[in-house]
C-alpha cells in the first residue's frame, strides 16, 4: 500500500495532509507581478495550496489584496516585495495538519485584529496540540469600524461557523481567547449585551462550548505567525477537500434511513398505483 497519494495539488497520508511540493515550487518560483490580473493569479494560487497551512494568512496577504481592489492603481513597491517574501518563505515552512478525531478534546483559539479575525482549530493528543486547521479573513471596512470587544466576539462566532462541520454535534469544546470580557459576554445569560454582540452570542448556543482566557502571549494564533513549524511529515490541505473528507466519513459511519434503491422501489410502486387506478 503507498504511504501516501497525490489529490488535487496535495498530498495525503496517514499522519495528514500537505500541499504537494511541485505545486508550492511553482509559486515560489513565480516572478515579481507586473500587473493586477498577475496579482489575482498568485493570489488564486496561494489560496488554493497555502491558506490553511500559513498562520495569519489574511494580514500576510494583505499589501497584495489591497492592489487588486477596483479603481486602485498598480504600483509595486518595497513593501510588497516583503509581503510576497515572507508569503513565499511561510509556503516553504507550513504548519502540518492533523486529521480531525470526533474522539480526541477540541480547543478552538481566535483573536482579532483591527484589520483581520483569525482562528486555529486544535485537538490534544497525549497532552500536546495538534493543528487541525487555521483560518483567517480579512475585516469588510464596516467591521473594521467595531470595538476591539466587537472584533474578538466576531472572531468567536465566525470561528464556531467557519468550523461548523467539526463543532456542530460534537463534545463540549473549549473556545480560547486573549479578550478577558468574552468570557463574561458569552458565559453569562444573565448581562445585557449590546444588540449586535447578542445576535452574535445567539448564533453560537448551537455549539456546546464554554470560552476561556488565555493570555494573548499564550495564544497559537501569535505563536505560530513567530514560529513556523519546520515538520517535514506529511501535513493537511485546503478547506474544501477536507470538508469533502470528513463529509466522506459523516456519511459512511451514519446508518441511512432509506437508499437510492427504497426509492427507486418506491417510485416504482407509486406509477403502478397510479396506472391500477386509471385503469378503473
Amino acid at each position: 500500500m503507498k504511504p501516501s497519494i497525490e489529490f488535487l495539488g496535495h498530498i495525503f497520508s496517514a499522519e495528514g495532509f500537505k500541499p504537494c511540493p511541485s505545486k508550492l515550487q511553482e509559486i515560489c518560483e513565480m516572478p515579481t507581478p507586473t500587473c493586477t490580473s498577475e496579482v489575482r493569479s498568485l493570489l488564486g494560487m496561494m489560496n488554493f495550496c497555502g491558506a490553511h497551512f500559513i498562520p495569519d494568512y489574511a494580514t500576510l496577504t494583505y499589501e497584495l489584496r489591497r492592489l487588486t481592489q477596483k479603481n486602485t492603481a498598480f504600483k509595486w513597491t518595497e513593501k510588497h516585495d516583503e509581503a510576497l517574501g515572507i508569503l513565499k518563505s511561510k509556503l516553504k515552512n507550513h504548519i502540518t495538519l492533523c486529521y480531525f478525531n470526533p474522539n480526541k478534546d477540541t480547543q478552538v483559539y481566535v483573536d482579532a485584529s483591527p484589520v483581520k479575525i483569525s482562528a486555529i482549530l486544535t485537538q490534544t493528543d497525549e497532552e500536546k496540540p495538534q493543528i487541525v486547521q487555521i483560518a483567517s479573513r480579512s475585516l469588510t471596512e464596516t467591521e473594521q469600524r467595531y470595538s476591539q470587544t466587537e472584533r474578538e466576539a466576531l472572531a468567536v462566532t465566525w470561528a464556531c461557523e467557519h468550523f461548523h462541520i467539526y463543532l456542530f454535534g460534537a463534545p463540549r469544546f473549549t473556545v480560547y481567547t486573549d479578550h478577558k470580557p468574552l468570557v463574561s459576554l458569552f458565559g453569562s445569560p444573565k448581562i445585557q449585551l449590546p444588540a449586535r454582540i447578542e445576535r452574535w452570542v445567539m448564533r453560537t448556543q448551537a455549539y456546546n462550548m464554554a470560552i476561556n482566557y488565555k493570555p494573548g502571549k499564550e495564544n497559537p494564533p501569535d505563536y505560530m505567525s513567530r514560529h513556523p513549524n519546520k515538520s517535514t511529515k506529511p501535513s493537511s490541505r485546503e478547506q474544501k477537500i477536507a470538508e469533502e473528507y470528513v463529509n466522506h466519513l459523516a456519511y459512511k459511519s451514519i446508518p441511512k434511513a432509506m437508499t437510492l434503491e427504497n426509492i427507486r422501489v418506491r417510485n416504482t410502486q407509486r406509477q403502478n398505483t397510479r396506472g391500477s387506478n386509471h385503469s378503473h
